[in-house]
């Protein structure tokens, strides 16, 4: 299959969002181990 490689506007954008992906894994540690909150309950 031709054209199967990214162009790096692409991978600019699949860096970006695995970024985003990173930073929020990484906070909802930070808060549920560090700073010790659970997550809300429903109601």
């Amino acid at each position: 299959m031709s054209g199967d490689t990214l162009s790096p506007g692409a991978w600019r954008l699949l860096a970006a969002a695995w970024v985003v992906a990173l930073a929020a894994t990484l906070g909802a540690l930070f808060i549920g181990e560090v700073m010790g909150k659970a997550r809300r309950q429903a109601d």
